[in-house]
């Protein structure tokens, strides 16, 4: 099963969507999320569709049982007029 996170197209900036940096991140770290321009929408709909949301303090994060699932995400968003793409949540951050 694979999971990835939510994030509001106007917030990502300097996040990790508070994962913690492992040791040695300075080799090629990065976060790919679901980044979305109506997170609450977004939610919503995945939930309507049976798509699994797991709500923590830092966010929300959807489950899928298979690669094709995540296409089925995107795609079920853009049906339903949510603006979506993935993007490296980690951002800013200094790894020279």
């Amino acid at each position: 099963m694979g999971k990835i996170p939510i994030i509001q197209k106007d917030r990502v900036s300097l996040g990790t969507h508070n994962n913690t940096l492992p040791t040695w991140y300075m080799a090629d770290y990065s976060v790919i999320a679901l980044v979305v321009d109506q997170i609450e929408a977004a939610a919503r709909t995945l939930q309507e569709n049976g798509f699994p949301l797991i709500e923590g303090t830092d966010g929300k994060t959807v489950m899928f049982d298979s690669p094709a699932g995540l296409d089925r995400i995107i795609t079920l968003l853009r049906d339903h007029t949510i603006e979506c793409s993935l993007s490296d949540s980690v951002t800013q951050i200094y790894q020279g």
